[in-house]
């Protein structure tokens, strides 16, 4: 059984590893992470391990959609 309480964690070091991840700026990537692990973020879920991960993977999608994230041909020839 997963810890709820580490599910921020858990989740950013599986973004860490994600190929949309690897094709961010070095900017990008942090600002993600700070989202990911910002206060308020953690504040603002709540639920299950398994309610909290769906969240996250809700923020993060939003993130790569405000970075223009169109399919898995994104940035493909660079940024």
């Amino acid at each position: 059984m997963n810890n709820k309480e580490q599910v921020f964690n858990n989740f950013v070091e599986m973004i860490k590893n994600s190929w949309t991840y690897n094709r961010m700026t070095e900017t990008e990537k942090e600002r993600c992470i700070h989202v990911l692990l910002d206060n308020r973020t953690q504040n603002d879920i709540k639920g299950t391990y398994i309610q909290r991960w769906k969240a996250l993977n809700t923020v993060y999608n939003a993130f790569l959609m405000g970075l223009g994230y169109d399919g898995f041909l994104w940035r493909e020839n660079g940024l």
